[in-house]
């Protein structure tokens, strides 16, 4: 896994807390300000030019967040859109393992 991987996971799971704590009781303000700090922290780590990601957040069934920062094809310059297909093999197997360690070791 590398770096810009890695970094990824973490910025969807800061994503992912920053969600949470912007409940629907609250005003909109609190939440699109999180979603601007998203917008920032992946328009820095994926910049227009370069090749890119996609973020969908979900909060229940409903989608709250889906972006795509970056270049998909770097050949076409076609940018990274939620809809885009990445192939990424085998590299979420480890993540499911862990999560499916994690709910035996809770006893679900």
């Amino acid at each position: 896994m590398n770096t810009n991987q890695l970094k990824t996971i973490l910025l969807a799971f800061i994503g992912l807390y920053l969600m949470e704590a912007c409940s629907t009781k609250q005003t909109q303000t609190p939440g699109q300000m999180a979603f601007d700090r998203l917008d920032s922290l992946f328009n820095q780590l994926y910049p227009a030019d370069e090749p890119g990601a996609a973020v969908l957040i979900l909060k229940g069934d409903d989608i709250i967040y889906e972006k795509g920062f970056g270049i998909a094809d770097m050949e076409t310059k076609e940018p990274v859109t939620g809809k885009t297909f990445f192939c990424i093999a085998s590299v979420s197997k480890q993540f499911s393992a862990v999560a499916l360690m994690m709910l035996h070791a809770s006893g679900r």
